[in-house]
């Protein structure tokens, strides 16, 4: 069996596992801003208010980018024809 070294990665993988790894990072990142809410050093509390914002942009650009991938494909699973 031969395999192909020089294979791109494919998009649709990429977004998948970005966009998975975001919806778990996210809500990771939410619980741990509450329990640093008070009482905390200023620095940890907007470290991870900081992640928390990069991850919600990254899983906003993903979105857009798994959409425009698929939509003929979403439109003809929804019986809109053009």
């Amino acid at each position: 069996m031969s395999t192909n070294t020089n294979k791109r990665p494919n998009s649709r993988a990429i977004i998948a596992i970005g966009l998975a790894l975001c919806s778990i990072g996210l809500p990771l990142t939410g619980v741990g801003m509450e329990m640093l809410h008070h009482g905390s050093p200023h620095a940890i509390r907007e470290a991870w208010a900081h992640t928390h914002v990069l991850l919600g942009l990254i899983f906003i650009v993903l979105f857009v980018w798994h959409v425009s991938l698929n939509w003929r494909s979403m439109l003809k699973h929804l019986g809109v024809s053009k």
